[in-house]
């Protein structure tokens, strides 16, 4: 599991490499957003760099893990809840 912090660090790392690109083109957001999905949907990298590509990477490993431990936590809770009583 990847920790908050580690998110941030990640995360200060991929705006510090778009930085210097940005001050140069002013659409870089515009294109990041197309890279990104084409990356999502692909997994074509091509245009993003490493950086970029490890936030991203992260975040969906995050985003599962959140998911799996909340639908876990959810399971269990149910499953008290419905299971009947151990005296019958």
């Amino acid at each position: 599991m990847i920790s908050d912090n580690d998110l941030k660090l990640l995360a200060q790392d991929c705006f510090d490499s778009l930085t210097l690109e940005r001050s140069i083109n002013e659409s870089i957001v515009s294109k990041l957003k197309g890279d990104v999905s084409n990356y999502l949907a692909t997994g074509n990298s091509v245009h993003l760099n490493k950086e970029t590509r490890r936030l991203i990477d992260a975040l969906i490993l995050h985003t599962i893990y959140q998911l799996e431990t909340r639908v876990q936590s959810v399971s269990e809770d149910v499953y008290s809840l419905t299971s009947p009583p151990d005296n019958l």
